[in-house]
């Protein structure tokens, strides 16, 4: 689960293969007030979902919001929310995959962890 430190009141947790994932399965790498990176362990080909959830003690004088997820520095999806939804208590919601356009239709792809590829060379 990533709490950002400068954002009270807002989490966001990983599901793999439907499970949550907990804080000690996580590293984390960079984090600002307002952005967190993390690093997780996972199996190839599963699948995951990034979810973020507003609590009660979220408070803040902006009228909307951007929850925006990059996956390896590259934009995947986001969500445009205004302040009255992320302010009036308990909203949960989640992002399972990403959406792109080719050749003038739109796809959805659910989002899973590629093969990595590790190459060992000799000197």
């Amino acid at each position: 689960m990533a709490i950002l430190e400068g954002i009270k009141g807002l989490e966001a947790i990983v599901h793999v293969s439907g499970r949550g994932i907990s804080k000690e399965f996580v590293d984390r790498e960079e984090t600002t007030p307002r952005r967190a990176s993390n690093y997780i362990e996972a199996v190839t080909g599963a699948e995951f979902s990034v979810n973020y959830r507003f609590t009660s003690h979220f408070e803040s004088k902006e009228l909307a919001f951007a929850i925006n997820v990059y996956i390896d520095g590259k934009y995947m999806n986001g969500h445009l929310l205004d302040s009255y939804t992320a302010t009036s208590g308990d909203y949960t919601n989640c992002f399972f995959g990403t959406r792109d356009e080719n050749q003038g239709q739109w796809q959805s792809r659910k989002f899973a962890f590629s093969k990595l590829v590790i190459r060992m060379y000799f000197l």
